[in-house]
């Protein structure tokens, strides 16, 4: 097999760290936005952060979109030989990408998801540390969704008739990698999935009508698939299903994605949180050491003022009245 141009899988690494570094600084920016807000519990404060919170998505998507054109037009350049001008980035890249919701309804489920915590029983803190998971989940999509968007939009104006999915780096994913070997045609939109770094080129390159596979992607193979072995590696397996906001999703053919039934027909927008009971106010507790309750005691204590300052239901304030009751129980019979 012929060496691919050096100059090509240049491109190809910056563009995959160029895409890592606007997703850290939007996942900053959000979390700058969400971590010292305390106003969970009121609309109008939820609404005014959720605002912020997609102005700073469509601008990490308005610039991965400029960047995936200015690697586009480079890679195509090397590719066919000839100049190829950027496409252009749309005004419409700091918009909602998604159908049939707003960015700030979107960027709100970060709000929604801590009251969720909440209700289940988990401490501010730690309710906070799940809605952030869910808030770079959601931009990380975003952008990924940006970067389909202009794909798709290079591929129409460019006139590039065949392209296909580009994994190289530290961080290649197994599945992308397993997508890999699939060809696209002018204007589609390629299937992501969340956190995705790949990149594309047209098809006639070395990369495009080759197969290269990195030390990096075999152990992303490697740990979908357990194995390094060519019939293992054989049973790395994707689908590609039409999720109800996001458009044609990659996923593991084993994993189920929200917004998809188990048919891969489309469900519409993403459900709400299931409807689960509450943890139980001893969970957790059991063989704790003295200073690991004073520990659980302490954040007890945060966790009721937090619901008696916000007026959340009487239930839930006596729901953690009774966990720190259980904790000083625990504490008074170690200390006899």
């Amino acid at each position: 097999m012929p060496r691919p141009d050096p100059r090509l899988l240049a491109l190809v690494d910056a563009h995959a760290s160029g895409r890592g570094t606007i997703a850290d600084r939007v996942f900053a920016a959000l979390y700058a936005l969400w971590a010292p807000f305390d106003g969970w519990y009121r609309p109008s404060l939820v609404q005014d952060v959720s605002e912020q919170a997609a102005a700073v998505v469509g601008a990490g998507q308005a610039g991965t979109a400029g960047l995936a054109d200015s690697y586009l037009a480079a890679s195509t350049t090397l590719v066919r030989g000839a100049a190829t001008a950027p496409a252009g980035v749309s005004p419409a890249m700091r918009e909602s990408l998604r159908h049939g919701v707003t960015g700030p309804e979107v960027q709100a489920r970060v709000a929604q998801e801590f009251r969720w915590q909440i209700f289940r029983g988990l401490d501010p803190d730690s309710a906070l540390g799940v809605a952030m998971n869910r808030a770079r989940e959601s931009a990380s999509q975003d952008l990924n969704l940006a970067f389909q968007r202009q794909v798709a939009d290079f591929t129409r104006k460019r006139q590039v008739q065949r392209f296909r999915r580009v994994t190289r780096g530290e961080k290649a994913c197994g599945l992308c990698v397993a997508a890999s070997n699939r060809v696209y045609t002018r204007g589609d939109l390629m299937p992501m999935h969340s956190r995705c770094r790949c990149s594309v080129i047209e098809v006639g390159s070395v990369l495009g009508g080759g197969r290269i596979v990195s030390d990096e992607e075999y152990r992303a193979l490697a740990g979908a698939s357990r194995s390094l072995s060519a019939r293992d590696l054989k049973d790395v397996r994707y689908v590609v299903d039409e999720h109800g906001e996001l458009g044609p999703v990659l996923r593991n053919a084993t994993q189920r994605v929200s917004g998809v039934d188990s048919r891969g027909r489309v469900e519409g927008k993403s459900p709400a949180p299931p409807q689960a009971k509450r943890l139980d106010p001893a969970h957790g507790l059991n063989g704790l050491s003295a200073a690991e309750l004073a520990r659980k005691e302490a954040i007890a204590q945060k966790s009721l003022a937090f619901a008696r300052d916000n007026d959340l239901s009487p239930s839930l304030i006596e729901w953690h009245s009774d966990r720190l009751r259980l904790i000083q129980d625990r504490i008074r019979k170690i200390a006899a």
